[in-house]
């Protein structure tokens, strides 16, 4: 069985408190049931985030899926080494990643996976 999809975009995500996730630009959480259906347990999700301290009325109901630890909040966060460190470890730990295009965030993990010879749909 596959294990971990990390799924690169540009979407906002808001993360609050308890760790529950929410995207208000549309992205239902129905979206991700293709990677599940296919086998794989869990998506993560690497893409600009916002964190709040109050509950998420709406939140993903899917405890698999969470956001990847090389989110960023603006897209200076690309500028930081830190960011790449993450981002390697994420890809090593995933058996996917797919990338969401045209779009700054993936254009830039496009680069870093032919850099690093990571394949990517």
């Amino acid at each position: 069985m596959k294990n971990k999809v990390l799924f690169v975009h540009d979407l906002i995500f808001t993360q609050d408190s308890h760790g529950s996730i929410f995207c208000s630009s549309g992205l239902d959480e129905i979206y991700f049931d293709r990677f599940f259906d296919s086998g794989f347990k869990r998506v993560e999700i690497l893409s600009r985030a916002k964190f709040i301290n109050e509950a998420i009325s709406y939140p993903f109901q899917s405890e698999n899926i969470s956001l990847s630890s090389a989110v960023v909040v603006n897209y200076l966060g690309l500028l930081r080494p830190s960011f790449y460190v993450k981002l390697f470890k994420d890809m090593n730990k995933s058996d996917l990643v797919v990338i969401s295009t045209p779009s700054v965030i993936g254009s830039v993990v496009t680069l870093f996976c032919s850099f690093v010879s990571k394949k990517y749909a």
